[in-house]
């Protein structure tokens, strides 16, 4: 979870001028979307204060804050046990100039 230092970070931008500032770089929704790049876990509800306290010393500077919400599928690596691989069928359709198959 970060820290102080990160909020103030946030908080030192918008004082600076920023319109927008952009936290948590790519957070995840679900716990069967398993982080890997330290993400932060939204789903979880010890994040909210947190991201809250940003949000607001954000906000008191005049600017807005905006969070990637992500879901990294079901698998973040090819090569983890039990790996299936999915592949689909391409079909091709013939259009008429009637703009139907």
């Amino acid at each position: 979870m970060p820290k102080e230092r990160y909020r103030a970070y946030h908080a030192e931008r918008a004082k600076g001028g920023v319109a927008m500032t952009m936290m948590a770089g790519s957070a995840a929704v679900s716990k069967d979307s398993p982080p890997v790049f330290n993400n932060l876990l939204v789903h979880k509800d010890e994040v909210v204060p947190w991201m809250k306290d940003l949000t607001d010393a954000v906000h008191e500077e005049g600017a807005a804050v905006m969070i990637q919400l992500t879901h990294l599928g079901r698998r973040t690596r090819w090569d983890n046990a039990a790996w299936t691989a999915l592949s689909c069928r391409l079909t091709a359709i013939s259009w008429t100039s009637s703009g139907r198959p």
